[in-house]
């Protein structure tokens, strides 16, 4: 541990401390809840905790939801509840798997999930080799086409929607060399909008925050976490938002090649299948750059995150129209 990551650790203590005995004191109050065991605090984030606990023995993770903002914490707990029982059949077991549901509370505002053995494939895709890392690529393409079968369908892509939302960013904190950047890109994605409307998308019930982070890997079997119920967007955004993650988080500076992506990364990826080739060179790059602005916008004083995301951006305008 850091110096500089104990001692955030230690400035949020009181605030764990807090959440540990707020849950504690629930679990206690309510006989069929009384046997969950709280052994950590996981994370701590604005309208969620996460919690590892020890439920009939078993190691697993709740889920607190808190309502500051977006949907009540009930409703997101039913979401998920939903979500994950509509996968379970396809997903409890082989390859491609799914963190189950064991007990969901909306009204209480909890869900207490299995626990995903394993590591990150984030940190695992970092220390591979060559050879391997193309395999855990293509096979985090086939995760993502397994959890998103039988729940496509082909429309007609809308990018002025993303673009707004991108657009609308507060940047005023930024330096204005990032300003600019952005700019630039901001208006790079505006060509691609109008090259792009109307375009075919697919459309289908994707993770909505696919990266590396929420992918774990034991042996042959990747299973997803993280999942707060159903979210029916375009595919290529959860593609290249799993792409943008590793080009910016890897351990290895990788070359940004395509759009800003390793172009051996990108083409790993997508030869699971999991997004038809027609795609490759239309929603993907568009939301390469989505991401690589929002990612900006979010890690501009982080040093070497920054950094890595500048040089992807400068990559990805010089391949837009």
């Amino acid at each position: 541990m850091t110096a500089k990551t104990s001692s955030h650790w230690l400035s949020d203590l009181p605030k764990r401390q807090r959440a540990m005995t707020d849950l504690i004191t629930i679990l206690q109050n309510d006989p069929e809840i009384a046997g969950i065991k709280v052994k950590e605090v996981l994370k701590l984030a604005p309208g969620r905790q996460v919690f590892l606990v020890r439920f009939n023995g078993e190691k697993a993770v709740l889920k607190r939801f808190l309502g500051r903002k977006g949907p009540a914490p009930e409703a997101i707990v039913e979401n998920l509840e939903r979500e994950l029982g509509t996968l379970a059949p396809t997903m409890s077991e082989g390859p491609y798997q799914i963190n189950r549901c064991i007990q969901a509370r909306p009204e209480l505002g909890f869900a207490v999930l299995s626990f995903a053995k394993g590591k990150r494939i984030t940190d695992v895709l970092s220390l591979s080799g060559h050879q391997k890392r193309v395999r855990l690529m293509r096979e985090s393409g086939n995760w993502l086409a397994t959890y998103t079968n039988g729940r496509q369908k082909l429309g007609h892509f809308g990018p002025q929607h993303w673009l707004q939302r991108r657009l609308s960013a507060d940047t005023a904190r930024m330096s204005s060399a990032d300003q600019t950047l952005l700019a630039a890109l901001g208006m790079a994605l505006g060509r691609w909008s109008d090259k792009l409307k109307g375009c075919s998308v697919t459309q289908a019930s994707i993770h909505g925050d696919f990266s590396g982070l929420n992918l774990h890997i034991q042996g042959g079997t990747l299973t997803g976490i993280d999942v707060q119920g159903e979210c029916r967007q375009p595919m290529a955004r959860d593609a290249a938002r799993f792409l943008v993650w590793q080009q910016i988080h890897d351990q290895a500076a990788l070359p940004a090649q395509n759009f800003g992506v390793n172009a051996a990364d990108w083409q790993a990826f997508l030869s699971s299948g999991v997004l038809p080739k027609n795609e490759w060179d239309t929603t993907l790059p568009f939301f390469v750059g989505d991401r690589l602005y929002d990612y900006l916008v979010l890690d501009h004083t982080n040093d070497q995150a920054a950094n890595r995301i500048r040089t992807a951006i400068r990559c990805f305008l010089s391949q837009s129209p």
